[in-house]
């Protein structure tokens, strides 16, 4: 089974160009969740400076601008994705084990409680 993917943005650190304000760094998670279990990664990307075509005033970003950035800017993607992915199938086929007493051990002692009178 595949993970399902998602990029959370934490932070952004913009600077002045040509007296507009412009993102330059993204701090984000990409999350991966798969049969119950789920793994973090944080990341950054540098991002270049747009082009005049293409700018969108800082006041009008949504998530999914920074979002759509991050998914076309940082260059680690498919390594990040394949990390989470194999730390979750370890999740998930740990998670169907349960843990078993060794058989050569003795057995646990359980006491119960003395019923108070």
């Amino acid at each position: 089974m595949t993970a399902i993917f998602k990029i959370t943005v934490n932070s952004i650190r913009t600077t002045e160009v040509d007296g507009n304000k412009v993102v330059k760094q993204v701090s984000f998670d990409v999350q991966g969740s798969q049969d119950g279990q789920q793994f973090n990664l944080p990341q950054t990307v540098e991002l270049s400076y747009p082009d005049s075509a293409s700018f969108k005033p800082f006041s009008q970003l949504t998530e999914s601008d920074v979002v759509n950035w991050v998914e076309t800017n940082f260059s680690q993607m498919d390594s990040v994705k394949a990390h989470i992915q194999y730390v979750l199938d370890k999740q998930v086929a740990e998670a169907s084990l349960a843990a078993t007493h060794l058989p050569w051990l003795p057995e646990p002692v359980v006491s119960t409680p003395e019923p108070s009178n």
